[in-house]
């Protein structure tokens, strides 16, 4: 049996820093801290530019630190922000938030003739 559509990419992990508690005056404090004379020392740019990055990495890490996460593949071929929009406001409108659920009809019909032709 054969699977009509798009077929849907692996999911993928992506690493990013977490600023939930960054204080933003401490992180400076530290990296006034740190020996960043030792980059200085090296005879070679390159060899500076690793003892920089090694430096800076260490204070990041104990400030903001990495946070791993799964992610899905690439959305629908189809999906441009006037769709999302689209369905945004045709959901928001179905919540028991809107008072127009009157609304919520004609937006369904967006939908789906986003997907068919473009807004």
């Amino acid at each position: 049996m054969w699977k009509a559509g798009v077929p849907k990419d692996t999911p993928r992990t992506i690493e990013y820093r977490s600023f939930k508690r960054f204080d933003e005056s401490v992180f400076i404090q530290d990296l006034n801290n740190v020996p960043w004379h030792i980059v200085d020392n090296e005879s070679n740019v390159k060899d500076a530019v690793l003892t920089w990055n090694r430096l800076f990495t260490e204070v990041a890490d104990s400030h903001a630190t990495l946070k791993k996460r799964r992610v899905k593949g690439t959305p629908a071929p189809w999906m441009n922000n006037k769709i999302a929009e689209a369905i945004l406001d045709r959901n928001y409108h179905a919540s028991s938030e809107s008072t127009e659920i009157k609304l919520y009809i004609p937006l369904g019909n967006v939908q789906k003739a986003a997907k068919f032709c473009e807004l």
